[in-house]
């Protein structure tokens, strides 16, 4: 953790926008892709702090997304047992749970295949 004058933590950010290409159709709840481009909408190492917490712009790049990165999109209701555990590791714990109760993914996770790194859209 992160600290210092004026914060007790800091979050890392990144305002971006991209594209897709090639994407495919896995299964009835997985499509596969590739990140075509990223264009950063804010300063790169930008900070301010606001709360007690520190924000400071990182890199798509170093939260999960880059250029040429392959992906998978898992859509709500793909049966947990067909994920990478990694998909649900990267989550929240609270997410774990109602993957536990139910069996099924509750929302749309985006899987970076090249990283090993999973989003959530809540």
């Amino acid at each position: 953790m992160e600290s210092g004058d004026g914060y007790q933590t800091t979050i890392y950010t990144c305002s971006f926008e991209g594209k897709f290409r090639d994407i495919h159709k896995v299964n009835d709840h997985t499509y596969s892709m590739t990140v075509n481009y990223i264009s950063v909408q804010d300063e790169m190492g930008r900070s301010w702090v606001e709360d007690g917490v520190r924000y400071m712009i990182s890199e798509p790049q170093a939260l999960g997304m880059d250029a040429g990165d392959s992906f998978f999109l898992y859509t709500p209701d793909a049966p947990v047992e067909e994920l990478p555990e990694d998909v649900l590791t990267s989550g929240r714990a609270e997410l774990w749970n109602l993957y536990q109760e139910t069996g099924l993914l509750s929302c749309y996770g985006l899987y970076n295949t090249s990283q090993e790194r999973g989003f959530y859209q809540f």
